[in-house]
């Protein structure tokens, strides 16, 4: 979305996920489904170019939320992407914690190890911190934003749905 700076990115072909200062944009293409006439002059002519895909956006922001966050990347991979020029390689890391998003709450992102779609998330409280400040607002490409019989909220878009899952509690002490 214009004017948003991309601090990483999660890409696995069709779907994109950019995480920014203030919370995660979604990026969706759509191809329209090609021809057998449009294939077939793409095997002879390889200047030929197919219509470029649809793409939406959803952005997740964090309501209210304090001053930017600072980022932190954790787990750093072996392999880096590449997108063929050697400025635009990037490392690839397994966590990223986003400290200070609203006073004492923090937001880790994971990404999941068997690379399937999406992403998954922490919201961590620290003692004393208010968990009734955190809000998420989705804008963009979105048709509705409900909570389904589970608990999970069900955000649809142009390109599906974006599900985020019923949140579950847990307490830790000195690590544990």
């Amino acid at each position: 979305m214009p004017g948003e700076i991309i601090h990483f990115a999660v890409d696995n072909g069709i779907e994109k996920i950019y995480f920014t200062s203030t919370g995660l944009i979604y990026e969706h293409l759509r191809f329209a489904p090609f021809t057998k006439r449009e294939l077939e002059r793409l095997e002879r002519d390889p200047h030929y170019a197919l219509p470029p895909p649809q793409r939406h956006f959803v952005k997740m922001s964090w309501e209210n939320a304090g001053q930017r966050p600072a980022i932190q990347k954790f787990d750093q991979q072996a392999h880096y992407i590449s997108y063929g020029d050697p400025h635009l390689n990037s490392r690839t890391y397994k966590k990223l914690l986003y400290t200070g998003v609203y006073p004492g709450i923090d937001i880790e992102f994971t990404i999941p190890a068997n690379k399937e779609s999406g992403i998954k998330y922490n919201v961590i409280v620290h003692p004393g911190a208010d968990l009734s400040r955190v809000k998420q607002a989705y804008s963009g490409d979105v048709k509705d934003v409900r909570v389904n019989e589970n608990g999970e909220v069900v955000v649809r878009s142009p390109f599906g749905e974006i599900v985020e899952h019923a949140p579950y509690t847990y307490y830790s002490e000195n690590g544990e």
